[in-house]
């Protein structure tokens, strides 16, 4: 079953919408808005079609015409330049609230990409004191991913759910109760230059243990072999002083592909970090 997958419903100038659901339902257990306050039903609001989710016309679902998200002209309240005009921009609820969630049950065996498979032999120091029950000393650093930007928390937005970097350590409190010392200094807009300005007072002089590094989003302008580069001298920066110091290393979710406009270029190479801090994790 899939819990509240999330979509964002936008007309086209005929009035029409549809977005596609991540597996082809077997069923639809419910629609609701994102606060979880408004159900929507089948047949008056919607209806589907293999994993196709399309908007019905009358209904009272939260959307957009997109107008309101692509214009040629400048918009008031915040854009992005595209090669084609502007996109809109928003920070806190604004996109939450023209957002619908479904939860359903999908059919069996769809799913080729990659599964997540426990690696606690990679990181035996961190998994050995959560075992023994020493206190963990964890650090996050990176930008506004992990700092929560958008989480509907930090939005004050329902359903205010928590950053995810406040969901794992709440996580990892529940299975191994030995006490983790948590410190999450992601600061938003920030990249691997500034990481490495910054990596004493924010990391190394807290003497972690584990580290966690979450940058690429504000680094899309460097090569991928420069991005992974700084995050390697971190790593050796950290070591220098703090040699049994376990690394982390996550990559980037990606921005909007039609971010390429060189009056404020934001999509780039992004997508390439992933590969090259793979390379890295088995080098170091």
């Amino acid at each position: 079953t899939v819990y509240g997958e999330s979509l964002t419903m936008v007309t086209d100038k005929d009035g029409n919408a549809a977005a596609p659901l991540l597996y082809e339902p077997a069923e639809v257990i419910s629609v609701y808005d994102s606060a979880y306050e408004k159900s929507y039903c089948r047949g008056t609001d919607w209806e589907i079609e293999g994993n196709i989710f399309r908007m019905l016309r009358g209904s009272a679902m939260p959307h957009f015409s997109e107008d309101e998200l692509f214009s040629k002209e400048e918009m008031k309240g915040g854009c992005f330049a595209t090669p084609n005009g502007y996109i809109r921009f928003a920070e806190g609820s604004f996109f939450h609230t023209h957002q619908i969630s479904v939860t359903y049950k999908c059919k069996r065996g769809l799913w080729q990409g990659a599964k997540p498979e426990f690696a606690g032999k990679l990181l035996p120091k961190t998994l050995g004191k959560l075992k023994s029950g020493d206190k963990l000393k964890l650090v996050l650093f990176g930008d506004s991913i992990s700092w929560g930007a958008n989480a509907s928390q930090r939005a004050n937005a329902e359903p205010y759910q928590k950053p995810y970097a406040e969901l794992l350590y709440e996580a990892l409190s529940l299975r191994y109760p030995g006490g983790i010392h948590f410190i999450n200094n992601a600061i938003g807009g920030k990249d691997t230059v500034w990481g490495l300005k910054y990596l004493k007072p924010l990391v190394t002089e807290h003497k972690p243990d584990t580290v966690i590094l979450a940058f690429g989003m504000n680094d899309g302008g460097k090569s991928p072999q420069e991005f992974c580069r700084n995050i390697e001298k971190m790593i050796t920066d950290i070591r220098a002083e703090n040699a049994d110091t376990e690394f982390i290393l996550i990559a980037t979710s990606t921005p909007n592909p039609v971010l390429t406009d060189p009056r404020a270029r934001f999509y780039a190479n992004q997508p390439l970090f992933g590969a090259e801090l793979k390379k890295l994790a088995s080098a170091v």
